[in-house]
């Protein structure tokens, strides 16, 4: 895998310190910083960091992690390489989060998001976790075939969860994954209506990025909007 580094001196949300992406753990771990292991989707991994749909366009992955920095995060993340597994790279992602854990770094200060095969690796990183304060952001995940594919995991799959997706996706809710919830755990989804199917996350698009950081932050959402359908407000107002 390509070792690089993205220096962002503008983010100072959180900690009040230049931030930076990283491609692996920093040597020398912060307990004061949080960190967001970014996942991206499957096409990254096939096209590489300049990666086009011809339905969905650019991919813009470096600003979606410029846009987590900024924000004040120490965002972990790099392109993976051709022929990565989801069960392969979840475990080196479950690793580094058992490493920030073991160094004291607070499980409320661990987030991961992750968008279409990068959420299947984060279902995987929660289910070697096993730590409920850990949260986790999840896009494009709940097709018919993952459903299927992780029905044993229900009940067993540790952690505070957030569904973002569009109403244009096939992806819908995940409801059937997560609940019954594991110990501990919680989940809530958020339903979008921009009619862009999985193209929502290609783009840092404010309608996601904010209730993602929210939920990485403060591992709730401040309200609901639909007891029907237990859809959350996208548009997230600080506490």
């Amino acid at each position: 895998m390509r070792s690089w580094l993205f220096i962002c001196m503008c983010g100072m949300a959180l900690s009040g310190v230049a931030q930076l992406v990283t491609a692996n753990l920093p040597e020398r771990i912060d307990t004061a910083e949080h960190y967001l292991f970014y996942l991206h989707d499957r096409i990254l991994q096939e096209q590489g960091v300049s990666a086009v749909s011809d339905e969905h366009g650019t991919y813009e992955y470096m600003k979606i992690l410029h846009t987590f920095a900024s924000n004040g995060f120490h965002v972990i993340s790099q392109p993976r390489d051709k022929g990565t597994t989801v069960s392969g790279y979840a475990r080196r992602t479950a690793n580094q989060i058992l490493t920030l854990l073991q160094n004291e770094v607070p499980d409320s200060k661990i987030s991961v998001i992750g968008a279409g095969m990068g959420a299947e690796i984060a279902v995987e990183v929660a289910q070697i976790v096993k730590e409920p304060s850990v949260s986790y952001v999840f896009m494009g995940l709940c097709d018919p075939k993952v459903l299927i594919r992780y029905q044993t995991l229900r009940g067993e799959i540790y952690g505070r969860f957030l569904s973002i997706f569009d109403v244009a996706d096939s992806c819908g809710s995940c409801r059937e994954l997560f609940l019954p919830l594991a110990a501990g755990s919680i989940y809530h989804e958020v339903v979008l209506s921009k009619g862009m199917g999985e193209g929502l996350y290609y783009k840092p698009l404010i309608e996601w990025v904010r209730p993602a950081m929210y939920w990485a932050v403060h591992k709730e959402l401040p309200e609901l909007i639909s007891q029907t359908s237990d859809s959350l407000r996208n548009e997230v107002k600080k506490k």
